[in-house]
């Protein structure tokens, strides 16, 4: 009989991490939200040590502030780090997507996820999902792998922002939608350059609407991203 693998502390580690993870991507820890380890180590069902190390792993990827020993917080959402982010994201993208050589099936897959975004209304799960499928889409076919390894690292430090750019609903999926179907449009008529212009602007104009609510949010702390009013 074959014995069955046994978890590890290391696997509890990065079980730990990947959930704190998603609580943070989706707004369920706030930004600025103190971790009491006590709590989490018993909703999570894991000791105090692996807890520690996945804290201070995802302290080391930003997505925490604080030393252990001394307690961590959730990182605030801040627009000194978004006008970092985005305009990096938009240069990588546009970079990826001059790489590839998208056919026509690649073309009608992106259509079709760029429908099913449109059908996101006021679900940011939905409209973060559907987002990054299209995004993920557009590079598939990019030969460049340590270029598509540093976007996907790039959308994992966004996630947390893209919550608050979708909260507002209806308004920002439609505004997606349409920088999606201009980009559509260059691609479909054979303009990779212009269709990757169209990228760079596109994180440009999602960092403008942005900033207002990272504002609001930073006024309110005590609400999550979602429910921030628009």
């Amino acid at each position: 009989m074959t014995a069955s693998p046994q978890i590890t502390r290391s696997t509890l580690a990065s079980q730990a991490r990947r959930a704190l993870l998603e609580r943070i991507l989706s707004g369920a820890m706030p930004p600025g939200e103190r971790i009491n380890e006590t709590r989490v180590a018993e909703e999570l069902g894991v000791s105090r040590t692996p807890l520690r190390e996945a804290l201070a792993a995802l302290a080391r990827d930003g997505f925490l502030g604080g030393e252990p020993g001394r307690g961590y917080v959730v990182t605030p959402l801040t627009q000194a780090e978004a006008s970092e982010l985005y305009p990096i994201l938009g240069v990588l993208e546009a970079a990826a997507l001059r790489l590839g050589e998208l056919g026509d099936a690649d073309l009608t897959a992106l259509e079709h996820l760029n429908a099913q975004l449109a059908t996101a209304g006021s679900d940011p799960d939905h409209a973060i999902a559907a987002n990054f499928a299209w995004h993920e889409q557009l590079i598939t076919t990019c030969p460049n792998t340590r270029l598509v390894a540093m976007v996907r690292a790039l959308w994992l430090q966004v996630r947390r922002y893209e919550y608050a750019f979708f909260a507002p609903g209806e308004s920002r999926v439609h505004r997606s939608v349409g920088l999606h179907d201009g980009i559509l449009s260059a691609l479909r008529a054979r303009d990779v350059s212009r269709a990757a212009e169209l990228m760079e602007a596109h994180w440009m104009t999602d960092l403008t609407n942005l900033i207002p609510r990272i504002t609001q949010v930073a006024r309110e702390p005590a609400l999550t991203v979602g429910a921030v009013a628009t």
